[in-house]
């Protein structure tokens, strides 16, 4: 109605219909609608550390006592032996604007009493984009391998969450850590993760 009622009154006034004019006019009468966006949670993952079931399990029972018998130890066994990689998928869709990962690591010594200080466990986590580029959780270039410590926080590593590019389509998210889940020794040592993928989305 407000198109009609603008080119009867350009008509009336001006004989002739300027386009140009009448676009911009137009566009100042009907105003773009407002995107609105909403943040959405696309995916949730957790689990438990867990050595690797292949190697010497006199090895990491070995590596258990060790642990509890001296906490300091903790960084340069865990480096000694082989943990289980898990591997988590979703799907970002076309349209966000951001794309964040919420990382919870938690790493507890049961028996020996929980150092305030030193090294608490390994951490291996790797982000892959859709078009193939592998990331880090922090601004190192891969292999992502790192040694966490024990600090002030409940946890390890609490909410951090990586700047990583919202491309769309879908994500590989690979990790794996120091514990002794599945066996005897995780009543000494264990470590335990959570990561929750958030972005923003056009609403409907």
């Amino acid at each position: 109605m407000k198109w009609m009622l603008t080119v009867a009154l350009l008509l009336a006034t001006t004989g002739c219909i300027d386009v140009p004019a009448m676009n911009g006019l137009m566009d100042r009468l009907v105003p773009e609608p407002e995107m609105i966006y909403q943040e959405v949670e696309l995916a949730h993952f957790e689990g438990q550390f867990a050595p690797d079931p292949d190697q010497d399990q006199g090895a990491v029972l070995d590596a258990a006592e060790k642990i509890l018998s001296d906490p300091a130890q903790i960084g340069a066994v865990a480096q000694n032996l082989s943990w289980v990689e898990y591997t988590h998928h979703f799907l970002l869709p076309p349209g966000a604007t951001w794309l964040r990962i919420e990382i919870t690591v938690d790493y507890t010594l049961i028996g020996g009493g929980q150092p305030e200080e030193g090294p608490a466990g390994t951490l291996d986590l790797t982000f892959r984009t859709p078009d193939g580029e592998r990331r880090c959780r922090d601004e190192r270039s891969p292999p992502c391998f790192e040694i966490v410590y024990f600090g002030d926080g409940e946890k390890e590593i609490d909410g951090y969450s990586p700047p990583l590019p919202p491309v769309p389509g879908e994500w590989i998210v690979t990790i794996s850590g120091s514990g002794m889940e599945g066996l005897l020794g995780e009543i000494i040592y264990s470590g335990n993760y959570k990561m929750i993928v958030v972005t923003e989305l056009p609403g409907s």
